[in-house]
């Protein structure tokens, strides 16, 4: 729905685990100014615009039609694009275990499974050398819970919320890292696109 933002989210697997501590960045391209807007913001100029005919005897609805032929005519007057896009870059960053409820992201980690990759949660309840912190068990239970909430889960998101204009927006996401798993280095890319209504 218009203006309701769009969680962006990636996760990496190295074979079938999955991994984490790697970076990951998203590029959304979007309408600058949706079907409807444009329709309201040209009412005058395409009332008097017959709609443009696509070659090959495809049908496309007269609005859209006409708004492909006043594009023409703007752009061969050297005046801006009426179907100009947007783009927009955001930094994903790791999940804790606890916020993924709140993403609704939580069926993508299983419980009792963690990514392969960085932890602090062993240094964090012993000393540098791995020998006991010397906390107490109640303390130890409460930081193991502690860290089990905030531990990575290899989900890094983003929340975009520039979707005040309906339409379809591209996100373009790659991640970047060295797989534990496998020791070798990795760039991913996939790319979706988010139909907003």
């Amino acid at each position: 729905m218009a203006g309701a933002p769009v969680i962006i989210a990636a996760q990496v697997f190295d074979g079938k685990e999955p991994i984490s501590g790697f970076r990951a960045n998203a590029k959304i391209t979007g309408p600058a100014l949706g079907v409807r807007t444009l329709l309201k913001k040209h009412r005058a100029q395409l009332a008097k615009t017959r709609p443009l005919r696509v070659a090959g005897g495809d049908k496309i609805p007269p609005d859209i039609g006409k708004l492909l032929a006043l594009r023409r005519k703007l752009l061969r007057e050297k005046k801006a694009d009426i179907f100009a896009q947007v783009v927009s870059e955001l930094p994903l960053k790791d999940v804790a275990r606890a916020r993924l409820s709140e993403l609704a992201l939580e069926d993508l980690v299983p419980v009792g499974v963690l990514p392969f990759g960085p932890s602090a949660s062993e240094e964090s309840l012993s000393g540098p050398s791995g020998e006991p912190s010397g906390a107490t068990t109640a303390e130890a239970a409460t930081a193991a819970t502690t860290l089990a909430a905030s531990a990575q889960t290899g989900i890094m998101s983003a929340k975009f919320a520039r979707t005040q204009e309906p339409g379809s927006y591209n996100v373009a996401v790659a991640a970047m890292g060295r797989s534990p798993v496998s020791k070798c280095r990795f760039v991913r890319r996939e790319l979706v696109s988010v139909l907003i209504k």
